[in-house]
This record gives structure tokens, C-alpha cells and sequence, in this order.
């Protein structure tokens, strides 16, 4: 026979039933916030950066990009960040950073740049402008930095450029003891890349990966670009290791088609890959190479040294001279590009220039 059970005081129930619910809630909350202590989430409220001349942040902007760089006391081998619509979220270990504070002695928006921390990490919180056209890598030249670009405009390009790492994929290039050229040059152009982009020049690369891509195809996306400018990087070899230094190439057809405007990128070129690391001045050289007759805008082909001779393989084992490259490379373009060579000139709105159209030029293999 079932019983009934009788509640004498239903008021009294009622309130301790309430006083019992909202004590299994603050429970809960409790011991969730002791376990996402004690896996590293719990974060404080956000906390904007100050400017303070012993910040391990620092800041370097232009009209087209506000770029931070982020110093570390270790190497940061994968970046472990989150881009989201408004915002990118870099995370790292608290202890990898000393000051999370703008290294300046300005006043510095708080709005910029915030910070979330806990007992194991530091989640910094870069508040974009614009959706597109950010971006966040690691400094190879020195894995201790971590740059993060934000764009100051919704189309942060005055020029637009086209970069070629030479080789690539199945085809090393040139290579000596365990060092390739597609590497080499991969790495170069990366450099270039990031510089131009954050000096306002959207760069269209051949490659994206580790894979080789025909001369004709390398032309096709150069002259679908709408580029200024074509850029192919290399490395060069000898029989004979006397040979060193750098050289730039350049191509006109027989009707001196854009003569000086290739003429005059290949020695702007040249004098500034001159400019760091004591290199020997091969000088510019006319050559009928396929990758340059191919592109219907000015085009150069930049030699960095001679892995066949010993003291250019010295250097170019180092990534402080490939950044230096890069960088070089960088100013070198936009000398060109903002000169009086360049002004006026619309390669693709007048009649289209075909350099490969030199019926006397023979392929070749760069």
C-alpha cells in the first residue's frame, strides 16, 4: 500500500527547495572554474597594454599597416592563435614574455591591444580595423618574434607586384651538401613578401608551396596579375668555384620593347642586393632566359650568389643574408615601382606587349 507523504509546511519546502537549487548552481560554477584553473583557461577581465619603455611589444606603423612584434625569450616554434572577424588572439606561455606592455614612451590606445592572463598563458588581443588583409607569422630570421600585421585601410596596396621563388617541387635547382636552391629562394621571396605587403604592395607569388610550376604557367599568372612588376629569384652555380656574387638579368625583344623600363628595374635591382653582406657586383646582364621573355610587364631575374663557391655558400647558410635579400629586394621594387619609369605607364589598358613573341629567343631553363 503506497503512503502518502505529507509536507506540513509547503511555505517552508518551497524556500528551502530554492536555498538547495541555487547552492548545486554555485557549486557547479565553482568547481568549473577550479577545473578551467587547472587547465590554464581562466582569464581575468581584459586588460589594455600601456606604453612603457621596457615593453617586450613594440610598434612600427605606416599608412597602409600598424605592425607589433612581439619579443619572446625563447623560440616560438608553432603559433598557436585564433583569427576571429574583429579580432586576432595570439596565445603564449606567460612565462615567454617579460613585459606584455608597448615598448614606447607614447601615450598608446588601450582600445589597440588588450591582454587575458592566467597562472599558465597570455592571450594578447589585437583589435583589427578591417576583416581582410592581416595577417600573423613568425620572424624566421629570429623565431623569438611574432608579428602581427593590422591593415589601416580596407585596400592597403598602392602597387601590386608578382614574386617567383625559383624551382620548386621535383626540380631542386641547383644544390650542395643538403642545401637546394627552391629552398633558398622560398625563403628570400618570403621575406620580400612580407615586406612589401606591409609597405603597401599586394604580391601575387608562383608558388605557394613546394611544388614546381612551368615557365609558361609562371608567365600566364605574372600577365593575369595586372602586376607592375616581375620579380624571379635564384640561386646560381659553376663548374669552377671561383665564380661569386650577384647579377641581375633583364630581357627586351628586338624591337626594344620596354627597354628602359627593364633596363632601369634591373639596375635599381642590382644596386640594392649590393647593399648588405659584401657581396661581389656581377652586374646586369641582357639574356634571352624564357621566364623573363614570357612576362608582358618588366621583368628581372636576380642570381644571389654561387652555391658552388665557398664563401657565397657561407653566407647564404645564414638567415640573417636571406632576410637581408629579401628586405634589399623589397626597397629595390619600390624604388622602381614609385620612379618616373614606372609613372604613366598601363601595360595592360595599351597595346598588349608579348615579349615571347621574339621568334630568334630560345627557351630556357629558368
Amino acid at each position: 500500500m503506497n503512503k502518502k507523504i505529507k509536507i506540513v509546511n509547503k511555505k517552508k519546502f518551497a524556500v528551502a527547495c530554492l536555498i538547495f537549487l541555487i547552492m548545486i548552481i554555485l557549486l557547479s560554477k565553482l568547481l568549473s572554474l577550479i577545473i578551467n584553473s587547472a587547465s590554464g583557461h581562466a582569464l581575468m577581465d581584459n586588460v589594455a597594454l600601456a606604453a612603457d619603455k621596457n615593453g617586450s611589444i613594440t610598434l612600427e606603423e605606416n599608412e597602409f599597416y600598424k605592425k607589433y612584434t612581439i619579443d619572446c625569450k625563447k623560440s616560438i616554434e608553432k603559433l598557436n592563435y585564433d583569427e576571429k572577424n574583429d579580432l586576432i588572439e595570439v596565445s603564449v606561455m606567460k612565462d615567454a614574455i617579460d613585459n606584455v606592455n608597448i615598448k614606447s614612451s607614447s601615450k598608446v590606445q588601450g582600445k589597440d591591444v588588450t591582454y587575458d592572463k592566467n597562472e599558465n598563458r597570455i592571450i594578447l588581443k589585437f583589435n583589427k580595423q578591417f576583416k581582410e588583409n592581416n595577417y600573423i607569422y613568425i620572424d624566421n630570421a629570429d623565431k623569438k618574434k611574432i608579428i602581427v600585421l593590422l591593415s589601416k585601410k580596407e585596400k592597403p596596396y598602392n602597387h601590386v607586384a608578382v614574386l617567383d621563388p625559383g624551382h620548386g617541387g621535383v626540380d631542386k635547382g641547383t644544390n650542395l651538401k643538403n642545401i637546394y636552391e627552391k629552398d633558398l629562394t622560398n625563403k628570400i621571396v618570403n621575406y620580400a613578401e612580407k615586406e612589401l605587403i606591409f609597405k603597401g604592395c599586394k604580391i601575387i607569388k608562383t608558388r605557394y608551396e613546394d611544388k614546381w610550376v612551368d615557365l609558361k604557367e609562371i608567365g600566364n599568372i605574372t600577365n593575369k596579375a595586372n602586376a607592375e612588376a616581375f620579380i624571379s629569384v635564384h640561386i646560381n652555380s659553376n663548374k669552377e668555384s671561383k665564380y661569386k656574387g650577384v647579377a641581375s638579368y633583364y630581357y627586351f625583344n628586338d624591337k626594344g620593347e620596354q627597354k628602359d623600363e627593364r633596363m632601369a628595374l634591373a639596375k635599381t635591382m642590382q644596386k640594392e642586393i649590393l647593399k648588405s653582406d659584401n657581396w661581389y657586383d656581377r652586374g646586369i646582364i641582357k639574356d634571352r632566359l624564357a621566364v623573363l621573355r614570357y612576362s608582358n610587364v618588366p621583368a628581372v631575374l636576380l642570381e644571389c650568389g654561387f652555391l658552388s663557391n665557398e664563401e657565397d655558400r657561407d653566407k647564404l647558410s645564414k638567415e640573417e643574408v636571406l632576410k637581408n635579400f629579401g628586405n634589399n629586394i623589397c626597397n629595390g621594387l619600390l624604388n622602381y615601382l614609385n620612379s618616373d619609369k614606372n609613372k604613366g605607364i598601363d601595360y595592360y589598358n595599351k597595346s598588349k606587349t608579348d615579349m615571347s613573341r621574339d621568334k630568334t629567343a630560345t627557351a630556357d631553363d629558368k
